[in-house]
């Protein structure tokens, strides 16, 4: 008699779930409306918080090429922090990639270059992000688990941090996710028009941030892959990655042949990669090595090789010879200490995913909210993993392929948090999927 009690009292208790769906899937636009509603008060708040500034993360390169820019001055930077030759007559950058900088500078023209404007530009970013990671987790896993990715792109804090500065990050990560979304619904039709909109996506992003190249290269050679294992013919398994490819090269070109004739070699993204490695190294000369090699730091390690170097620099290198100097001093120090290279490769995991200590490492603190964060990506990642199980595996290896090899190209150079945004769309992907089925198993 009891157990029957408690049965239709646990029956009765779940009645609402039925309703609550249907109101769900009835009013899926306005669920969505208000998400977006969410993300832009959460948005704007941060900006109040935290106004742009010109001190603000990388803000004093982006922004200032494209200032650069729109005065005549071409596509310039002089920071002698990491391009110690930089002078009126040697300013000629690749530091950062071209679509952002172009943008920024069409927002510069008609926001008279106030940080405001960029900031604005940033929070529509933002806000589009949202749409994507809505459009990419529907596809896969149906719109009410696309609600839930919708909400916690709203109020996820390390994106909305990056609206009051100038970068590449949002964008690359719309750009990508955007292209992602593409190549969810084209693994599904094999149509050969959306296959094309994944690869100029795909392209956009990777001049935005050059890293997300290795997404493209996950999902060229994973299609191969799928489509060879389906047993599929060799023309079949071919194209779509050949179509991909070919509109990502398409749109790299003009900006490594810019390099090619202003540098003398082609850049086929930044010209910063030389720099971090070896500021990232320099750290392995001593047993504290453990940590992140902050902008401080940074400049004692170029002013060591500036001295070291005495005699054998002119002066008169471009950013691009100094990019190669910076690459063969990091990887003499690599190889000079390969076990403190593979375990500080490992420890940046934690600087990637958690930004374990790179406050400390720019010479502040770690807040409350810093560990906040750290908790909820660590939330996410578990989440992730629940989501990933049973068919989802195989059904969303675009998604883990590119988070696990993205993370072990930061892991190799250098890692902060920051530098996951272009991936995070497809991790709360992942992550909404496990809340849901934890959710169901709960209340259904």
């Amino acid at each position: 008699m009891t157990n029957s009690v408690s049965v239709k009292k646990h029956s009765k208790n779940k009645q609402w779930v039925p309703q609550v769906l249907r109101f769900v899937d009835s009013y899926t636009g306005f669920i969505l409306a208000f998400a977006v509603l969410v993300a832009l008060v959460v948005g704007v708040k941060t900006g109040m918080n935290e106004p742009p500034a010109f001190e603000n993360g990388s803000t004093d390169s982006w922004w200032v090429i494209a200032t650069n820019l729109i005065h005549g001055k071409g596509y310039s930077l002089c920071i002698p922090r990491y391009f110690p030759f930089c002078s009126e007559q040697n300013q000629t950058t690749a530091a950062r990639e071209p679509v952002p900088v172009f943008l920024f500078s069409l927002v510069a023209l008609v926001g008279g270059e106030s940080l405001w404007a960029a900031a604005v530009f940033e929070l529509i970013i933002y806000l589009a992000i949202l749409l994507v990671t809505y459009y990419l987790t529907k596809e896969w896993a149906g719109k009410r688990v696309a609600l839930l990715a919708a909400f916690i792109w709203a109020v996820y804090l390390p994106a909305t941090r990056l609206i009051p500065q100038a970068s590449g990050d949002l964008l690359a990560g719309f750009a990508v996710n955007f292209g992602m979304f593409y190549v969810m619904r084209a693994r599904k039709t094999n149509n050969a028009s959306e296959w094309l909109l994944a690869g100029l996506w795909f392209g956009i992003g990777v001049m935005s941030r050059s890293a997300v190249l290795i997404i493209v290269g996950v999902v060229i050679a994973g299609q191969a892959i799928e489509l060879f294992m389906k047993k599929e013919n060799l023309k079949n398994v071919i194209y779509p990655s050949l179509i991909v490819g070919c509109v990502v090269v398409a749109l790299m070109t003009p900006w490594v042949v810019r390099n090619r004739i202003v540098f003398g070699r082609p850049i086929v993204g930044s010209s910063l990669v030389g720099y971090n490695i070896f500021r990232q190294s320099y750290a392995f000369r001593g047993e504290d090595y453990l940590r992140y090699v902050g902008g401080a730091e940074g400049q004692e390690a170029v002013n060591f090789l500036l001295e070291e170097q005495k005699g054998q620099l002119t002066g008169k290198e471009n950013e691009a010879q100094m990019d190669l100097i910076y690459q063969k001093e990091g990887i003499k120090l690599i190889q000079a200490y390969p076990e403190k290279y593979l375990r500080a490769s490992g420890y940046r995991f934690f600087s990637l995913w958690f930004n374990w200590k790179i406050p400390e490492g720019n010479g502040h603190q770690t807040t409350r909210l810093g560990y906040a964060i750290m908790i909820f990506h660590a939330l996410l990642m578990l989440l992730a993993l629940k989501g990933m199980q049973g068919k989802n595996l195989w059904r969303t290896w675009p998604f883990w392929a590119s988070l696990f090899l993205f993370s072990l190209l930061y892991m190799a150079i250098e890692s902060q948090i920051r530098y996951t945004i272009p991936v995070i769309p497809m991790l709360i992907s992942l992550s909404s999927a496990g809340l849901a089925s934890i959710l169901e198993d709960i209340f259904m």
